[in-house]
């Protein structure tokens, strides 16, 4: 059995029943779940890019800083991911939240943890990691070679960061890019 409690400062985490990861928000930490224990990455929380009045949520998202490379082209580059740690209920409906960003080059913008409400993470970092080479691919579908290319991905950096989003009317507006979304749809 695994202890849900922070390295560092003993403190129970934050999570719930289908959490993959789990949080202590007193020393910015995320856990993710593995087979044998816990493994840590730091936490930031974004800065919101648009004000929009509302009730406050931090919805967690994997930050990967990545370098790649491809067969054709083998200087490496680097290239910022962002995946959701949640997951979407009718994602061919709204879409993936993550690839919108990532394809939308939107920045690590860090700023303070605000009194917003949490929302849970139930994408582990092992599913997450899937995804940089998958959205790379998508970066580059219109490459004339495409079908000859081959994509190497480097992770050189994992965190964990809480953007906000604001519910009004029964819509939750993201605060990087205002996408709007039922409320169902997220939570």
């Amino acid at each position: 059995m695994i202890k849900l409690q922070c390295k560092q400062c003993a403190a129970n985490l934050q999570g719930d029943n289908n959490s993959q990861v789990y949080f202590c928000l007193k020393c910015s930490l995320a856990y993710n779940l593995e087979k044998n224990g816990l493994i840590s990455f730091p936490v930031e929380y974004q800065k919101p890019q648009l004000d929009i009045e509302g009730e406050s949520f931090y919805f967690p998202f994997w930050f990967f800083k990545t370098s790649w490379s491809t067969n054709l082209e083998p200087d490496n580059r680097t290239f910022f991911c962002w995946v959701t740690a949640f997951f979407i209920r009718n994602i061919n409906n709204f879409g993936d939240i993550g690839q919108f960003y990532t394809l939308r080059n939107v920045q690590l913008l860090p700023d303070k943890k605000k009194k917003f409400k949490m929302t849970v993470a139930d994408r582990n970092l092992n599913t997450a990691l899937r995804y940089p080479e998958v959205y790379l691919y998508l970066k580059e579908r219109t490459h004339k070679n495409f079908e000859e290319l081959k994509i190497n991905v480097l992770v050189e950096e994992v965190k964990m960061v809480f953007v906000p989003f604001f519910l009004k009317n029964e819509l939750l507006y993201d605060s990087q890019l205002n996408c709007q979304y039922p409320k169902g749809a997220l939570i």
